[in-house]
């Protein structure tokens, strides 16, 4: 689906996003894409997977376009939205995550002589460790968060599909055959003692966020890896990659993705949270940023 809009043969491509599965094809594609606030789009009729993480979320080439696929989803007059004057937070510690290279592109991109432009939509940038604040909980590091999202997720797919697989014995791949029997071995007392520290998270986020707070961060710890990756580092990656796309789904919140950087002509996404609800103003404030820095470019599909 993503393949397919990066190459021009679709306009907007439509998915779910529960780990991250919009976010990172629209990195490592050179594509806007959104995953909206957890449950202000309905996903009746959709195949749930982690059903209080699971997402509808689209992808488009520019972000005129992704704001008004937005202005269609996010219609239901239910949904309360909120607007604010962006105080911008820089997630240090999740740019850590990212590769050295990674990093550096998104900061040149935004820095230099469109960083007043930059600051104009944004407005001044505070640097901060997010995860900091929740060190005396045990969760003062962001892979300590994507192990409560491993165990959440993870039990909650097992209870949505478990039965099914044990009844069935499907012929699944390596990595997900791995992954499907963690799963089955999570524990209620386990998934009980996760979902507290998810609360934590989800009250952590909220506070530092409040009703105006907009959080930069790499979408992907750089760009898409190599088909002939050795599994050792790719697990390696997928570790980092969902410490990063954990925070959004943990926490409820609305994520965009913005493809304003490259590394060695690969597109790398530079990403932006949001406090619940503000769906519309993060599509808005996608529009204005791709108007001070954005420069369209053939995404390497």
């Amino acid at each position: 689906m993503q393949a397919a809009v990066a190459a021009q043969q679709a306009d907007i491509g439509l998915g779910s996003d529960t780990g991250g599965s919009v976010r990172v094809p629209a990195s490592y594609c050179g594509l806007f894409g959104i995953r909206p606030t957890h449950g202000r789009i309905s996903l009746e009729h959709a195949r749930p997977l982690a059903p209080s993480f699971d997402t509808v979320g689209w992808f488009t080439r520019d972000p005129s376009l992704l704001q008004k696929v937005g202005q269609v989803l996010l219609s239901n007059p239910a949904s309360a939205t909120i607007k604010f004057k962006p105080r911008w937070l820089v997630a240090k510690d999740a740019f850590a995550l990212a590769q050295h290279e990674t990093s550096e592109a998104i900061y040149e991109t935004l820095s230099n002589e469109k960083f007043s432009a930059v600051k104009a939509t944004l407005g001044d940038p505070t640097e901060l460790d997010i995860a900091a604040g929740l060190e005396s909980e045990g969760l003062g590091k962001l892979e300590l968060w994507m192990d409560v999202f491993r165990i959440t997720q993870a039990y909650e797919i097992w209870q949505t599909h478990g039965a099914w697989i044990t009844h069935h014995s499907p012929n699944f791949g390596p990595g997900t055959f791995d992954r499907f029997k963690m799963a089955s071995g999570i524990t209620e007392a386990e998934f009980t003692t996760a979902d507290a520290q998810r609360q934590l998270i989800k009250q952590h986020m909220d506070q530092l966020l409040g009703t105006d707070g907009v959080l930069a961060l790499p979408t992907a710890p750089g760009p898409a890896v190599k088909i002939n990756t050795p599994a050792s580092q790719l697990n390696d990656w997928r570790r980092s990659l969902l410490s990063l796309t954990c925070i959004a789904g943990l926490a409820v919140l609305p994520q965009v993705s913005l493809p304003f950087a490259q590394v060695d002509g690969l597109p790398v996404g530079f990403s932006l949270i949001g406090p619940k609800r503000s769906d519309e103003q993060l599509l808005e404030l996608a529009v204005k940023l791709s108007a001070a820095v954005w420069q369209p470019a053939t995404a390497t599909v």
